[in-house]
């Protein structure tokens, strides 16, 4: 699928359906490119703070001395997710990602209050590199919304 062209106009960035990008009504569109593309950018032209969205994986990455690095990964709970929520089931639940890492640190914030009939502190119990983590309440019946995202460093 052609990418629309986009045309710069004093300070307006204008795509192929005149949108203004610049807009407040509108986001900021990376180009999205497969690996292969991105594999095929001249490093002559790239500057550090270059990014594009990784079709091939559904990531964004951004181009810094020299190198492609994950900025973000896809959202939501999916494969290579950073950021999701899970429902726990008997005060635990697997969150299946393959961009967490023995090191990732792991944010939790639970939906429902502290104190509230079933809904305990929640912890990352187990992490398995590449693959997945688990949620555990302190509250064995807790079935309770968590959202989590992922930081590595």
């Amino acid at each position: 699928m052609p990418k629309p062209a986009i045309t710069r106009v004093s300070s307006m960035v204008i795509d192929s359906n005149y949108n203004d990008l610049n807009s407040k009504n509108n986001g900021f569109y990376a180009p999205q490119l497969t690996q292969a593309q991105i594999n095929a950018i001249p490093a002559s032209t790239l500057k550090n703070g270059a990014i594009v969205y990784n079709a091939t994986s559904a990531v964004y990455q951004i181009y810094q001395s020299g190198q492609w690095g994950i900025l973000a990964a896809g959202i939501g709970g999916g494969a290579s997710s950073t950021v999701g929520s899970a429902i726990l089931v008997g005060g635990t639940v697997i969150v299946n990602t393959a961009y967490v890492t023995a090191n990732s640190n792991i944010f939790l914030q639970t939906e429902g209050a502290i104190g509230d009939a079933d809904v305990g502190n929640v912890r990352v119990s187990a992490t398995v590199a590449g693959t997945s983590f688990t949620i555990t309440s302190t509250e064995n019946a807790d079935t309770s919304t968590v959202r989590w995202f992922i930081v590595n460093s």
